[in-house]
């Protein structure tokens, strides 16, 4: 018997069950997902782990998805998922009124050339797509269901597509696919390099609603620079409605530290690019008249750099003051800042490590 055959015979039969054997429902369910799950549980979490081995149970499982009819958040790890497949949860999750969140974790998709199904939940607001092959025959189905979607949030997270090694037309194409009017975050993690970060920065003004961007800019932040800086004008030139960004570890929210008059970052796992994020916010003057700039207890701020930098935020912001206790800010960098200050006229600024 082929594959076709025992999928089509595990519709059939879970079909049956569902239809004719209302009274056994809550039975199976224990039977294919685990003793303490019921059809009132709002999350739902699929995975190899918990899977009966048997290929028939894994289409029964993905079937019998629609009797959660309170289900919130649906999570799928490890599967290689196969275009039947998806079909078959496409079915069981669109009639999912209180379905609001998918995550689809570290599973082997590029088999199936359409995984637009993933969106079909009326009420989605969040899809996350973390650690999965992809195939780029998936991205204009994607594309067009994504754009008449009500979606706000959506995560890439190292994202690939095996067959394509030029990673720059792959992204290329991705980013384009996932333009949208509805999204406000948007998250985007991968291993980037300047060019990869310049081709979703260059393609913002096609998320027209977008509040929130996250990347994963983890080195060779000098690279960045420029990058960087087109993505602040940006949310200074308000091409869209961006006013959260995240570039590693900390979320600067611009619209209010644009109103603080001491910026305070301390302990906040800043990097050395969060460094250039402050000192674009304040040379293109979004941030400005300040008093004092508190980069305390962030020990991964420092790098080669780090001396230019802080000039660049004191020269353009106004501040009278810097702390950097605790910041990994020695003292060749220390007496690199005070001959800096004095050589652009800005001596008398305290810099408080």
């Amino acid at each position: 018997m082929n594959h076709g055959f025992y999928d089509l015979m595990s519709v059939v039969l879970s079909e049956l069950a569902k239809n004719y054997q209302p009274l056994a429902i809550e039975s199976f369910i224990q039977t294919l997902y685990g003793k303490k799950i019921t059809s009132k549980f709002k999350r739902l979490i699929l995975n190899l782990k918990n899977a009966v081995s048997n290929e028939i149970y894994k289409i029964f499982r993905y079937n019998f998805i629609e009797v959660f009819r309170h289900l919130e958040e649906l999570l799928f790890y490890d599967f290689q998922i196969m275009p039947s497949e998806i079909e078959i949860i496409k079915k069981n999750i669109s009639e999912l009124e209180n379905l609001h969140t998918i995550k689809l974790i570290n599973n082997f998709l590029e088999a199936a050339n359409d995984i637009s199904g993933f969106l079909s939940p009326k009420n989605l607001r969040y899809l996350k797509i973390s650690d999965n092959i992809l195939s780029i025959n998936h991205l204009k189905k994607f594309s067009e269901k994504i754009k008449s979607s009500n979606i706000e949030k959506l995560t890439l997270k190292n994202t690939s597509s095996m067959k394509y090694s030029n990673p720059e037309h792959f992204f290329t194409r991705l980013i384009e696919a996932i333009g949208c009017s509805s999204l406000k975050i948007l998250k985007v993690y991968i291993k980037y390099t300047q060019s990869l970060l310049d081709i979703i920065i260059s393609r913002l003004n096609n998320f027209p609603n977008l509040e929130y961007l996250g990347l994963s800019i983890d080195n060779d932040y000098k690279s960045c620079e420029n990058s960087i800086k087109n993505l602040i004008s940006i949310v200074k030139n308000r091409i869209n409605k961006l006013c959260v960004i995240k570039i590693n570890k900390y979320a600067w929210d611009i619209e209010k530290i644009k109103e603080e008059k001491d910026v305070k970052v301390a302990d906040r796992k800043l990097c050395p690019g969060d460094l250039m994020v402050l000192a674009e916010l304040c040379e293109q003057k979004i941030i400005e008249n300040i008093s004092s700039v508190d980069l305390s207890e962030n020990a991964d701020i420092v790098d080669e750099n780090f001396p230019e930098n802080i000039i660049r935020v004191i020269k353009t912001s106004g501040c009278a003051s810097v702390y950097l206790k605790n910041s990994n800010c020695d003292v060749k960098n220390k007496k690199e800042i005070k001959r800096l200050l004095k050589e652009t006229g800005f001596s008398e600024v305290r810099v408080i490590i």
